[in-house]
């Protein structure tokens, strides 16, 4: 059941277009209700539930308080003016998936949210042990076709991802800090699992680590918690976790995975490195693995879909093309 956050601006087109955005996202764990006037507000407050009340400073009443058990916030413009002592606040022009952060950082409500009973959620493993293969490539154009139609979390397990650069973006906390806040709070996850949560393309994914070394220092037992809450809580219908050869117990995590993707090529040395690693599943005692793979025969980069963004590289070439291929093949 998702929570309720009711929204009252002095701009109802900015009240609307925070509802249309927070509302389109499938996975996100909040519904939001606009509103343009206290009356109406007061009056839904009085009789349904709320969680969360975003309020325009001029527009909130004490007496709103007295109607709900939710929590205020007051979105804050930059302009100086007298505000209630004890309600917080929130930078009112932000992205509005900050402003879900912010909620979340303040106050861990999350908890209770999703209780998992009777909901399916696959976790479908990308590896392989062939490099250059375009495996990040089209993890990401998998992730992204799987998220037309279901909600979609990605993960990067690998030591230098170069999401920054390639993304141009700049994250505060990466997926390490989820495991470190995890082993403080473990009972808080899922509440850091959305708040640390960014959007790409719409491609809901955790920022991968920024130094390598932090993410062999996380134990096989720590991923083994962190998948197990992502696919009990039902916030996802998947969870594409692309591996990386630095992460400690692959093989255990492999395993753990619902369905394994193992992309591959055709040439001599390709097909050599692929069958020492299924040799070894099998030493190993690993067939579950290999009864779970399916090798893909990757495609090769077309560089005339390169028109110089860099993003439009990883979305739009023939791996895009590849993973819906895969997608109506193996997830319809």
């Amino acid at each position: 059941m998702k929570q309720i956050i009711c929204i009252l601006d002095i701009d109802p087109d900015y009240s609307y277009q925070f509802m249309e955005r927070i509302n389109s996202r499938r996975s996100c764990p909040f519904m939001v209700y606009a509103f343009t006037s206290g009356e109406s507000l007061m009056e839904y407050l009085e009789s349904q539930r709320a969680d969360v009340v975003l309020v325009s400073p001029e527009l909130y009443e004490n007496p709103m308080t007295k109607k709900t058990l939710a929590t205020f916030f007051l979105l804050m413009d930059g302009r100086e003016r007298l505000i209630p002592e004890g309600v917080p606040m929130i930078r009112k022009y932000q992205k509005a998936d900050d402003i879900i952060r912010a909620i979340l950082k303040e106050y861990e409500i999350l908890t209770p949210l999703y209780s998992g009973e009777g909901y399916r959620t696959e976790i479908i493993g990308v590896f392989s042990p062939l490099h250059r293969i375009g495996k990040t490539s089209f993890s990401l154009a998998l992730a992204q076709e799987l998220s037309r139609t279901r909600k979609v979390l990605y993960l990067n397990l690998e030591g230098c991802s170069g999401f920054s650069e390639i993304f141009g973006q700049e994250y505060e906390t990466d997926l390490t800090d989820l495991l470190y806040f995890s082993r403080q709070e473990p009972r808080m996850m899922l509440s850091q699992v959305v708040s640390m949560t960014q959007n790409l393309h719409g491609i809901d994914y955790i920022p991968p680590a920024r130094v390598p070394i932090e993410l062999t220092d996380i134990e096989t037992n720590e991923w083994q918690t962190l998948f197990d809450t992502l696919a009990s809580s039902g916030l996802y219908d998947y969870i594409l976790v692309d591996f990386g050869e630095s992460v400690k117990g692959i093989l255990q995590l492999l395993a753990r995975c619902t369905r394994i993707l193992t992309p591959t090529a055709e040439d001599f040395f390709s097909v050599g490195k692929i069958n020492q690693y299924q040799d070894m599943l099998e030493l190993l005692d690993y067939t579950e693995i290999i009864e779970k793979s399916r090798r893909l025969i990757m495609p090769r980069f077309n560089s005339q879909a390169f028109d110089g963004n860099l993003t439009g590289e990883v979305f739009w070439s023939n791996y895009s093309v590849f993973a819906r291929q895969v997608a109506e093949e193996l997830f319809s």
